[in-house]
């Protein structure tokens, strides 16, 4: 049997795990500003400089928006929001529980992708996995 030559495309979208996690933090530290003895100037300074942080983060997930990320002939590439392709190469990994963190080369500078559960569907998320740790590069159709 042949293995399979066609590219394996993986989507990847913005998680809203990340979108929560930095709802959560900002509302949190921003209560405790509120709430804290300092006074109103320090208050206000503080309170601007933690929700600058908040639009900053957010501008930043949603500009992620969503990305191919591509197996093909040994190598991987990414296509993002723009639609062009670039080359990149796998340096290393980290798996913990279902997320997983990919830490890709892009012309000398290190790129990093967080994989989440929701960033992208199941079926993916598994065929992902067993490219990375089982070294298949050949999937069954279903």
């Amino acid at each position: 049997m042949t293995p399979d030559r066609r590219p394996v495309e993986f989507v990847v979208v913005a998680s809203r795990l990340i979108l929560a996690w930095v709802l959560f933090s900002h509302a949190v530290v921003f209560t405790l500003l509120l709430i804290s003895p300092l006074t109103g100037w320090q208050s206000v300074l503080l309170c601007g400089s933690v929700l600058a942080g908040l639009g900053l983060s957010l501008r930043q997930w949603y500009a992620r928006g969503r990305l191919s990320l591509f197996w093909r002939d040994g190598g991987w590439s990414v296509r993002g929001g723009g639609g062009e392709e670039r080359p990149l190469t796998l340096n290393s990994y980290f798996r913990l529980a279902r997320s997983l963190m990919l830490v890709f080369k892009e012309r000398g500078k290190t790129r990093r992708l967080l994989i989440l559960p929701d960033s992208t569907s199941p079926d993916e998320l598994r065929r992902l996995h067993q490219l990375i740790f089982l070294g298949q590069t050949s999937f069954s159709a279903r």
